[in-house]
């Protein structure tokens, strides 16, 4: 996996720049506190650290989406778009690629 990770990190897009690895999870619950957020946050955190691919996903911050953060589950777009405006604001989907 880290192999994987580190050649998509080297990858560029037409224009020479890096791609933006991000990670969506359904990790948590839904209708969760402010409190069970940063909890799941953590443990998510935590078991990214433990395979060694969390540095892949930095700023977690801006990378890492889970759904009891956007309170809703995969495949709604929700959780799709709220993971694409943390990159950057309106991206339109025919930029992003999603991989499973």
């Amino acid at each position: 996996m880290w192999i994987t990770l580190s050649a998509i990190r080297e990858m560029r897009d037409s224009e020479g720049k890096p791609l933006v690895l991000s990670l969506i999870s359904d990790y948590g619950k839904l209708n969760a506190t402010s409190k069970e957020i940063e909890q799941s946050q953590n443990q998510y955190y935590d078991i990214l650290r433990g395979l060694g691919i969390l540095t892949f996903f930095e700023p977690q911050d801006q990378r890492v989406t889970l759904l009891t953060e956007v309170n809703v589950e995969k495949p709604d777009e929700k959780i799709f778009r709220s993971t694409i405006n943390k990159i950057q604001e309106n991206i339109p989907y025919k930029n992003v690629r999603v991989r499973a």
